[in-house]
């Protein structure tokens, strides 16, 4: 017999460690300080800068609130000097009657009269609530405050352009209350829908404004239309005999006590 042959065994193959990953080193200069990147990063985020860019708008607030307040006064002396170039408004800015100058005005005629009216005062507010925000001091939430303003920016401009646009043909006013924006949107409904409708819708925004931001709109609504239950005060004649006899407290005798008596009285008096 030939010899057998030896079995090879197959060869395990090898196993390859698996890769690492590890997370990227941030680029550091030759002397181990953070990258240009890193640095803007650490900047913005530092809270001294956090603070000092929270007070700048804080004071940006304050001026447009001066300004926006100003125009009401003086608004209607420097209607004739906002169409003149920025170039004749600097030779001129010494005759502006705004109290926050010829920057206060353009500010005041931009926001009030070209775009949303008296309503832009939503924006100082939450311009108000972000400059808290960026000092670390918290007096509303940023996004209900962003919701709840531009609502009341859009709505209360809409509104007053619905209101005031059919007296401007006889009346003359300074400023549009609801502002171009309030003015164009009020009419392009109005075009659409017509005088009923716009109303219908402006009622119909408020209404889903205050349901979705207070739970007690709805109960409020179902009380209004709920009927009213009837007066209950109604006396029934047949009432006064019935507890005359169980006012009874001897044998044979009925003897009616003095609260009965007051009773009967006042409810006498109610039915007369």
């Amino acid at each position: 017999m030939a010899p057998k042959k030896p079995i090879k065994t197959p060869s395990k193959p090898e196993l390859k460690p698996e890769p690492r990953f590890e997370p990227k080193k941030q680029k550091q200069t030759k002397t181990g300080e953070p990258g240009f990147g890193r640095k803007i990063i650490i900047f913005f985020t530092d809270e001294r800068t956090r603070f000092v860019m929270g007070l700048g708008a804080f004071l940006i607030v304050l001026f447009m609130l001066l300004s926006f307040v100003s125009y009401f006064f003086t608004g209607a002396a420097d209607q004739s000097k906002m169409d003149l170039s920025w170039s004749e408004m600097q030779q001129m800015r010494t005759q502006i009657q705004n109290w926050a100058s010829v920057t206060g005005a353009i500010l005041a005629e931009t926001f009030i009269n070209k775009w949303f009216g008296v309503s832009s005062f939503a924006i100082l507010y939450f311009g108000l609530v972000v400059a808290f925000r960026l000092m670390k001091i918290r007096i509303a939430s940023l996004w209900k405050t962003f919701f709840h303003c531009s609502f009341w920016l859009i709505w209360v401009s809409v509104l007053l352009g619905y209101i005031f646009t059919p007296f401007y043909a006889d009346y003359i006013y300074v400023f549009s209350p609801g502002g171009k924006h309030g003015d164009n949107i009020s009419q392009w409904l109005v075009s659409y829908v017509g005088i009923p409708g716009t109303l219908m819708i402006l009622v119909g925004t408020f209404l889903v404004y205050a349901i979705t931001t207070s739970k007690a709109t709805i109960p409020f609504i179902k009380r209004i239309f709920s009927r009213k239950p009837k007066n209950q005060n109604v006396v029934n004649p047949n009432q006064f005999e019935d507890e005359l006899h169980e006012a009874s407290v001897a044998v044979g005798t009925e003897i009616i006590p003095e609260d009965w008596i007051r009773r009967r009285n006042r409810r006498c008096s109610f039915r007369d």
